[in-house]
């Protein structure tokens, strides 16, 4: 690709209690691409299974399953101290303009689940 383009879309969590029970809730919908302490706190890295889609697509997966949790998991999940969804897209050169929509409905689910939206650009390589 030319322009600048999604790459994907992760979920961050971090939290002084362990977040197992939430990975072990979202099971094979995600990919876990981190599960452990790092500085003192319990972290866990996800992206969506097998979905290559738009950001608002994936952010609204993510959403299903986390709105999904049972009782004692959601109560892990709003007592995390970081939730965020990370967009991550890769820069380009040129002058080409570059769009990406979140719809209301989707940013609406994400401040209902207490998360926040990153959006990370990463430049082109060499």
């Amino acid at each position: 690709m030319n322009g600048p383009h999604h790459i994907n879309t992760d979920l961050e969590l971090e939290s002084l209690e362990d977040l197992t029970p939430i990975v072990a809730a979202f099971g094979t919908d995600v990919v876990v691409l981190f599960h452990g302490e790092a500085m003192g706190h319990r972290r866990a890295s996800f992206e969506v299974s097998g979905l290559v889609a738009d950001p608002d697509a994936l952010l609204n997966h993510f959403c299903m399953i986390a709105e999904a949790l049972s009782a004692p998991e959601r109560a892990v999940w709003d007592r995390c101290s970081k939730k965020v969804f990370d967009i991550g897209y890769q820069c380009a050169t040129g002058t080409t303009a570059f769009q990406s929509q979140l719809r209301a409905r989707t940013v609406q689910r994400v401040a209902a689940l207490g998360a926040s939206v990153v959006i990370t650009m990463y430049p082109q390589s060499s």
